[in-house]
């Protein structure tokens, strides 16, 4: 026992000094960017390093003042620099797209630590005393819903994983965690239906109006609720959603779903988008890249092949529907043709999150570059507007 014990205080020691040998963390620009997120009041947007190279002691999280963006783009500057930066603060790698939590804290994945991290801001401040959450799964996903007494749930799912975990806040404790792989149905070529027991999460959404379905795909089941939690499954072409209820947990004896691609035979699903309003759902395919339109309403399916390679993450406009492939393109379909209307290749490396800037009146898409670690600023057509942090000829071999 006693040499197991000096085999782990070695390994700890080990640890540190690698830790200590490593470069220091910046806290001056961004580095590997795997997420965005904006604050409610749009004044800030907070962008993750995930020290992805591990070249640095930690990861790092910034906040940016929007206010000096707009004034350096005002005045004709294109590539802005650290004074955009409002408050910076180390936080361990291997983090993900951070969710705004009650309109005062920052909820964080930690993928390596298998860890939900809760950071507090104030006017943009943000601050080191962070709450850790322990999950029995690496986090990758995350929604979080308004229930009707003022409360908020979180819902947290990983990456490939068939589990979700339901987070009450701001108490941030973890009130359960359901695991929906036996509750998925397939059906087999006899026609015969049986509990699969697979699913693997590439996604969760929440809508929050009802959506007509059509009888003929689901008998008895002619709406989405009102309220309901939606996943996505990695190797399948199927959507499973689960009501939820008033006091924030999942009602799994109403789980639906519904298989709205035949036979994707070797297609990997890598993310979705609801347009609510029209009850469409946009799917994003990988092998061969693809993007997928499904309208509820009037059985409409449609298709098309992606302009570019990689399809990682996706955001619905009311017209436009923006797609960002991880090789190196950001791409613009019609929302109701899917037909190709704008291309923008070769601003950054490795393209992996958009987000809508979400002050009225100003019509910009970020884009964070995870391989060049900048941040894309774009207008609705995907003309550049500028760049948040130079582009840095980072190693991408292997990420793909």
């Amino acid at each position: 026992m006693r040499l197991v014990l000096l085999l782990l205080s070695l390994c700890c020691l080990a640890s540190c000094i690698t830790e200590l040998l490593k470069e220091e963390t910046p806290l001056d620009r961004s580095f590997f960017p795997t997420g965005l997120s904006q604050s409610p009041d749009g004044q800030y947007l907070f962008v993750p390093s995930s020290n992805f190279s591990l070249r640095f002691n930690h990861g790092a999280m910034l906040s940016i003042d929007l206010a000096k963006v707009d004034s350096d783009l005002a005045q004709g500057q294109t590539e802005l620099d650290a004074s955009i930066i409002k408050s910076a603060i180390k936080m361990p790698s291997f983090s993900t797209q951070p969710l705004m939590l009650n309109g005062d804290s920052l909820l964080v994945c930690l993928r390596a630590q298998s860890k939900l991290i809760s950071i507090p801001f104030m006017n943009g401040d943000l601050f080191s005393r962070a709450q850790e959450i322990a999950l029995a799964f690496p986090p990758y996903y995350l929604e979080s819903y308004l229930k009707k007494d003022g409360g908020t749930v979180v819902f947290a799912a990983g990456l490939d994983s068939d589990s979700i975990s339901i987070i009450d806040a701001p108490s941030l404790n973890i009130r359960e965690s359901v695991s929906l792989g036996s509750l998925v149905v397939e059906e087999s070529a006899t026609g015969k239906k049986k509990n699969s027991g697979k699913l693997r999460i590439r996604g969760i959404k929440i809508s929050s109006q009802p959506a007509p379905l059509p009888p003929l795909l689901f008998v008895g089941c002619e709406f989405f609720p009102a309220d309901s939690l939606h996943a996505i499954n990695a190797r399948s072409s199927r959507l499973v959603w689960m009501p939820i209820k008033e006091d924030g947990s999942l009602d799994l004896s109403q789980m639906k779903q519904v298989e709205f691609l035949k036979k994707p035979m070797g297609r990997e699903i890598h993310g979705f988008d609801f347009w609510t309003a029209d009850q469409e759902v946009f799917v994003l395919l990988h092998r061969p890249d693809s993007l997928v339109r499904f309208n509820f309403k009037d059985e409409v399916l449609m298709g098309v092949n992606a302009t570019c390679e990689y399809p990682i993450d996706i955001k619905v406009s009311d017209k436009l529907v923006y797609v960002a492939c991880f090789a190196e393109a950001v791409t613009a379909y019609d929302r109701f043709s899917l037909a190709e209307q704008h291309l923008n290749r070769h601003f950054g490396r490795g393209p992996i999150k958009l987000l809508f800037d979400n002050r009225p009146n100003i019509d910009r898409l970020y884009v964070s570059y995870f391989g060049d670690s900048s941040i894309g600023i774009f207008t609705p057509q995907l003309e550049p507007i500028g760049r948040l942090f130079k582009a840095l000829p980072e190693n991408m071999d292997g990420v793909i």
